[in-house]
């Protein structure tokens, strides 16, 4: 379903590890590029425990920092998974933007992507301008595999389907 992600290893095992950090506001084309070579510099010298991790990142739809941990060559570990925080903290600070808002539900609107916080989701289902069919960004896919996927799907079938009304 997922068409963006056409960069994404083919050599990564499908269970290699991910995370999904999403920014408050579309990035430029400019930024875009800029972070996706920062993101480069950083996978090349990610490590845990002294170990080089086999690591991957990218940019999509403008809006997300996706990284990704081959755990069949290297886990990473605590430390390494805080030196990612750390790069994604410095992200923030360079470019102005936040990553770490995990209440923000990002779904598609016709066409564009635009995010709604969670505690507005219940009204917007109720007004209709969310359905249990719109498409959203779901973040708490844990591998490639499931970022392929399933990572866009719809709402009544993402971790905020708790939300639609009973049938």
């Amino acid at each position: 379903m997922n068409t963006d992600l056409k960069s994404i290893p083919a050599d990564f095992s499908p269970d290699s590890a991910v995370w999904i950090y999403q920014s408050d506001r579309p990035l430029t084309e400019r930024e875009t590029r800029m972070i996706r070579e920062l993101i480069r510099q950083f996978t090349i010298r990610w490590t845990a425990h002294n170990v080089d991790l086999k690591a991957w990142g990218d940019v999509f739809y403008q809006r997300f920092i996706v990284l990704a941990v081959d755990n069949s060559v290297a886990p990473a570990s605590g430390c390494s998974i805080d030196k990612s925080v750390h790069f994604l903290k410095e992200l923030e600070a360079h470019f102005g933007i936040h990553l770490f808002d995990r209440l923000l539900l990002p779904y598609f609107n016709e066409g564009a992507i635009t995010g709604i916080h969670k505690s507005e989701i219940k009204a917007a289902l109720d007004e209709g301008a969310l359905s249990g069919e719109t498409l959203v960004f779901d973040h708490t896919v844990r591998s490639l595999q499931e970022l392929k996927e399933t990572w866009i799907r719809p709402l009544k079938d993402s971790w905020a389907r708790y939300l639609l009304p009973a049938r």
